[in-house]
Order: structure tokens, then sequence, then C-alpha cells
């Protein structure tokens, strides 16, 4: 049988009806109370002294009595047990209230480790009895709460996620063969203006950082407005490090904030309570909303959502403040949020990759260039649904057009002159930097990529190169004078850079340049066919 404890003013009716002659028996059954349970109390008083024909005591001194006594009216405890709790005593004071060298640790926390590593051999019910005997100031401390007065209204709104439940989506199957539609766990993001009590509900698939900040954004147009301060739970797609005064936030979530000018303000780490505006429905818009329903889409399930936020649960009373949620945004609360920003903000997410000796970083998959001589620096990269910003310090190094996954956006400039040509593979490159140079050295390096492209790209390249050093009007005059010569060689060109030769061959050897050359514009100029 569970044990019955009684208050204080249980006990003193035994003495009462003790002192006013009346027997055990006719006590018990007066009181409902068990005959042995009341000479248990009787025996308490007259081991003080106290006898049924002495002198009467008041209520109030009754009282006052029963208050010294152990247990202030509870039953008398199993003494063993206690005094086998009271060996610990030191260290369960220590973890209940925490210090620099033992966390802070709830009841049942510090029993089952007493239980494991002491061989403490008594029932949890018994060591909160024990708890509450001895640590009564330290227990009631844990379990107060402070009512928070409602704010102003537009200045505060409440923010969570929470399971709503399992969904069969019809629209993604398990296999091939199998058309029935695949089972996922649906969650709600719910955001509470906390004057009104007024919500939305958005339905998703997965809690992740675009879906957190969609549904914001989603949460702000449903409310035409915007409240001053958002109320959030420590989770990563907020806050990157938790900390009472000066939490570090996910940069993703304070530029969107920053767009629509609210404040975040994070709760402390393990303390829902501190938003029970948001925290509370959540069974309300599980049972009312979700459980029992069937729909074919996630589209189908926000849809719906939306109207039963305006016509349920904007309509009910209110058991807080006793009025309809709808009823008080729209007469109050609405005229007082922030007004919407002229667009919405556009979601990006930030990373900081490292710039690899290729010269990309890897964001989302795909793989973008910057300057080389970045190449070891963590650079900071913002990626919205079209664009992909690089930036270093705050100053903005380059932008790409967003790839898919194993997608690849170059700049070539990025990479060094003396390299680009060849490892790019790109004979158009080196036909745009010849042309800079000067005509001449734009036919050279096309009559040796048209022979063979790969073979001749390091040639081809070397031209391109040979302009830093010696200056684009002398290399381009040395190239036509290597045409002249029909050797636009790399080597020939090189040779007459560096020697100022005009002319190097003997006529027999121009001759046969010339015929080589000729082989050098390929089969169908030497027919006389032209494209």
């Amino acid at each position: 049988m569970a044990r019955r404890s009684f208050d204080v003013r249980q006990v003193v009716e035994i003495y009462e009806h003790w002192q006013s002659g009346a027997k055990v028996r006719r006590i018990a059954r007066s009181l409902g109370l068990d005959r042995n349970t009341v000479r248990k109390y009787i025996k308490r008083a007259v081991k003080a002294g106290i006898t049924a024909e002495g002198t009467k005591k008041s209520h109030e001194e009754w009282v006052e009595w029963v208050h010294t006594q152990d247990g202030a009216g509870e039953p008398v405890e199993n003494r063993e047990v206690f005094a086998r709790i009271g060996a610990f005593h030191e260290h369960i004071g220590k973890c209940l209230r925490g210090d620099d060298d033992t966390p802070r640790l709830t009841g049942k926390t510090t029993w089952s480790r007493l239980r494991a590593d002491n061989g403490l051999d008594v029932s949890y019910s018994s060591f909160k009895r024990y708890l509450w005997a001895c640590y009564r100031t330290e227990m009631l401390r844990r379990c107060v709460t402070v009512r928070r007065a409602d704010p102003p209204p537009g200045e505060e709104a409440q923010i969570d996620f929470t399971r709503l439940g399992y969904w069969m989506n019809p629209a993604v199957t398990c296999n091939a063969v199998s058309s029935t539609g695949k089972k996922q766990m649906l969650y709600a993001f719910s955001m509470v203006l906390a004057y009104s009590r007024h919500m939305f509900i958005r339905a998703v698939t997965k809690c992740d950082l675009e879906n957190w900040i969609r549904c914001h954004i989603e949460a702000f147009k449903y409310f035409g407005g915007v409240p001053g301060r958002l109320v959030i739970d420590n989770l990563k797609d907020g806050v990157l490090k938790s900390d009472l005064y000066d939490p570090l936030m996910n940069r993703t979530y304070a530029e969107m904030a920053h767009h629509y000018h609210a404040v975040v303000d994070p709760c402390r780490e393990y303390h829902a309570k501190d938003k029970p505006r948001v925290e509370r429905p959540n069974p309300y818009i599980r049972d009312s909303f979700f459980v029992g329903r069937e729909f074919r889409s996630l589209d189908e399930i926000n849809v719906a959502a939306h109207d039963w936020c305006t016509n349920v649960a904007g309509t009910r009373d209110h058991g807080t403040t006793r009025a309809r949620p709808m009823d008080r945004f729209a007469l109050v609360e609405k005229a007082a949020l922030a007004p919407l920003p002229d667009a919405p903000y556009e979601i990006a997410t930030w990373s900081r990759p490292k710039l690899h000796p290729d010269c990309t970083v890897m964001v989302n998959g795909a793989r973008y260039t910057a300057p080389y001589h970045l190449i070891g620096e963590t650079l900071d990269v913002k990626s919205t649904w079209n664009m992909v910003v690089i930036s270093r310090n705050e100053r903005v190094i380059c932008t790409h057009l967003r790839q898919p996954k194993g997608g690849i956006s170059i700049h070539e400039g990025h990479y060094p002159p003396d390299k680009i040509a060849y490892y790019m593979r790109n004979p158009q490159f080196c036909l745009r930097k010849a042309g800079e140079i000067g005509t001449a050295a734009r036919e050279a390096v096309d009559a040796l990529l048209r022979r063979k492209t790969t073979a001749h790209l390091r040639q081809s390249q070397g031209i391109i190169g040979l302009a830093e050093k010696y200056g684009a009007g002398r290399v381009n005059a040395a190239a036509r004078r290597a045409l002249d010569f029909g050797d636009p060689s790399y080597r020939t060109i090189k040779t007459i850079v560096e020697t100022g030769v005009k002319d190097t061959m003997s006529p027999e050897n121009t001759a046969q340049l010339s015929l080589d050359a000729a082989f050098l514009r390929g089969a169908e100029e030497i027919a006389g066919v032209t494209s």
C-alpha cells in the first residue's frame, strides 16, 4: 500500500478529537483514517507528556506544537533509510546547489549516481522525501516560476521548432515498386506574438537553416509587420555559442534580423520556460491541427495551417488573456508592429573555407576560384540562390554565378599568367591574350593552335609570357618577323626578341621554313579550300 501523508490541519483534528474524549475507533471513523494512524499520532503526544485529561490546547497551540515535531505533520519516516541517505548529506547538497567543482544536478540524477557509484540502496520516493525534509528551500527554489507581465504590443515574438508527428508523404516513394508514399517526420515552426498570443505555424520536413530563415520571412509576411524582439532557443541555426550576456549569433540569422530591424534575444541555455508563450501551445497545435488529418502535400498542410491559425487558434478564447488572439492583434498589436522592408530578405548562407592550391574554394559541393595570392587563407563566402560572393576581411574579392553540385566557376585572372593557358587547356584564352599584344602575335598563336592545339598550348603560353617581360610592341614585331621567316614558334620569337637579330637565317632555310609554315596552316588552305 502506498504511504499516505497528512497536512498539519489533519493532524491537529486528530488531537482535538482526542482531547475532547473521543476514542481511537471513533476518531478514525469520524476522520476517515486508519486506527493505527490515529494511534501513531496519539503516541507521539503521550511521549511528549501530553494527556487527554490534561490542559486543553487551543487550535493555534496545537498547530504550533505540531510544527515543532519532526516532519510537521508528516508520518514518522523510516529512520534507518534516512540514516543511510544522510551519510551523503554534504555531497547531496553540493549536487543540488552546484559549485566550481560539481555541476548542478537534479534530485533524480543525484539519486541515480549515488546508487550506481556508492551503492545507495533506497527508492527514489524515499530519496525525494529526504530532499524535501532536509533541502526544502532548495527544492522550492527549483519549483518557483516567475510570471512575466505581457510586453507592450509589437515588442516581442517567441519562436520555436517542435515535432508535429509522422506524415505519409505520397509524393515520395520508398522504391520503384511501391507507390504508397513515404513516412516522414514533420516539424512545426511556430511564432507567437507575446501580447496578443496570435500565432503563425509552418510545417517543414527538415529543421535546417534555410527552413528556419524562410519560416521567419513567411511569418513576418503573415503578420504584416515585424516584432521588435525575437526570443529563440539556443539552436545552431540561430545561436552559434550560447552565453547569458553575450551569445554568438549565426551570421545568416543575424543578417536576416538586421534586414528586418529586429533584435534577437536567445533564451538561457536549458531554460525553455524563458519562452512559455510558444512552448505551451505545442500540444494544442498537434492535437487541434495535425492529429487525425490527412494531407496530400506539404503545400496543402501549410495552406491548412494558415487557415487554422486565423480561424481556429485565432478565434478561441485564450486561457490567460481571456480574449480572442485575433481581436487583440487586429485592434492593438498589428499597428504596433514595425513595417516590412521594401523587399524580403534574400536567403543566404555563410561559410569559411580555405583557398586550395588549385585556387578554388568548395561551397555546397561546387568549386569557385579566388586570386592565387590568397592560397591557404580562410575566406568568407556568402551563398544565395543564384550568387556566390567571396570576401576577405569584410571586403568583396569576387563574385560567381552559383553552380550545381559538382560544378566549377573559373575566373581566369585568378591564376598566374604563366600557368593559366596550359592548365586551363583554353585556346580561346591564348588567342585573346595574343590579340592584346598585337595582330602579328595573334596570327602566330593562331598558326600554332590550328596545327596541334594541345601540343602547342605551352608555346602559345610562352609567347604571351614574353610580352610581360619585353613589352607587347617588341614581341609583336618579333612575331611579324617570325611569320615572314615562316616559323612562328616560341623558340624563334624568343630568339628574335632577345637578340634583336633581323635576319638570322639563310635564304635556303627561309624557303624550307616557308614550306613548313604552309603545313602549319592546314591541308585545307594548301588545297585552296577555305571555310
